[in-house]
This record gives C-alpha cells, structure tokens and sequence, in this order.
C-alpha cells in the first residue's frame, strides 16, 4: 500500500524502493527528512502542522548560525504567519524570494564551518515559505468552492449561507485522489516543496556538525538519521 501511494504522488524511486521493504514501522525508522515529509504526505498528516514543524526545526538548527538569524527569523515568520492565514501570499512569497538571494550572496567562507551552513539554511527556509504560501492559495480556492455551493444550497433551501458554510478542517492530502482531483493535485505541491526545504535544511546540519574543507554539498547519511529524527520531534511538540 505505502510504495503505491508513494508512486502515486511521485516521490523518490530510492523511497519507493526502501517502503517495499518496511513495516507499519516506516514513520520511526524513516531515514531522511526528506523521506519524512513525504510519509506525512501519504499518511494525511496535517499539512499545517508539517510546515509549523519545518518551520520549527529550522529554528533549531538557526541557533547554530547566528549570522544568519536576521534574514531566516523572518522568513519563517512568514511562512507561519501564512500557514495561520496571519499574513498574504504576496507578503509569504517576497519573503522567499529574498531569503533565495540572500542564500547565492551568503557570507559564507571555506575557513567557516558554522557560515557555510548559511546558504542551506536560508534556501530551507524559503521552501518552507513557498510551501506555505502554496498552502493558503490551496485553502482560499477550497474555501472559495464551499464558500459557492452553499450559496446555492442555501438559495434552494431559503437558508442563511452561514449556517451552511463548515469551519476549515486541518487539511491533508489524500494521497489516492491525486493527481485526478485539483485540490490535493494543488496539495502535493505542497509536499514537494516541503521535502525541498527538509532536504535543504539537512544539508545545513550536515554543515553545522562537519566543519571539513571544502564544505560538504550532501548529508552524511548519519545526519540524515538525526535530521529525520530531529523533524519527527518537531512534529510532535507541534501536535
């Protein structure tokens, strides 16, 4: 069921690959962060939460590479504050773009361990921003598709709309609608982009733990276990 639900979304041949030979103990023993956010994908895990959890572990990792706090705090500001439909879209996405162009003119050196980490760092943070933007567009066109139907039951039914409208549910992508249904086909983007900033975000542990020269341009797979596991955390204090 897992490696099929994962074709079906299109994620990483080497993920498809590795479900075929795990248990109902693949969210444990996940390998990579990447990996991870596409399990959360699959398995309707609040996308909310996904992103507040990136958001969070971005932070974490932040703390290691203070040259770098102005521009990621206020990127992940955004983002959160659009996941919390706190701040609009425009707003979420120039905050992206800014953190990309920070991230190519970074200040980072091949005698600085800790700097190197800044570009990854910054470029992790502005998937987490455009993954959320791309979230809130998601809701607004969904809420705007409930928001016309009742418009036409309550016009049938000579109801008020507002006692047909429901509160917005957390929202999940449902892994078997995709890609034939608009609405999560718009989720998976979502998904992507998320696995984008965890694999961009693990590249910037790997630089924070290994201060070798030059610096590394992949994670170790060792850091690759830890920033799974550091992601799994941070989605658990977020729930």
């Amino acid at each position: 069921m897992l490696p099929s639900l994962l074709a079906r979304v299109d994620a990483p041949e080497a993920m498809i690959a590795w479900a075929k030979g795990v248990g109902d103990d693949a969210w444990a023993t996940c390998p990579s962060p990447e990996w991870q956010v596409w399990l959360a994908g699959v398995y309707g895990e609040s996308l909310n939460h996904l992103l507040l959890g990136l958001s969070g572990w971005a932070g974490e990792i932040l703390a290691n590479v203070p040259d770098a706090e102005a521009v990621v705090l206020h990127v992940l500001a955004k983002a959160e504050g659009c996941v919390r439909r706190d701040v609009r879209r425009e707003d979420c996405l120039a905050a992206a773009e800014e953190a990309d162009r920070v991230a190519r003119d970074a200040p980072a050196t091949f005698r600085n361990g800790v700097a190197t980490a800044y570009p990854p760092l910054a470029t992790g943070a502005a998937w987490v921003a455009r993954a959320a933007e791309g979230l809130l567009t998601a809701r607004l066109r969904a809420e705007a598709d409930r928001m016309q139907r009742a418009q036409a039951t309550a016009s049938y039914l000579g109801a008020g709309v507002n006692a047909l409208v429901e509160n917005e549910p957390l929202v999940r992508l449902a892994a078997d609608r995709v890609p034939e249904d608009a609405f999560h086909a718009e989720l998976l983007y979502v998904v992507a982009a998320g696995a984008e900033a965890a694999s961009a975000l693990a590249l910037a542990l790997q630089r924070v733990r290994d201060p070798s020269q030059p610096p590394p341009t992949e994670a170790s797979e060792e850091t690759l276990q830890e920033a799974a596991a550091q992601l799994r955390a941070a989605l658990t204090e977020v729930e």
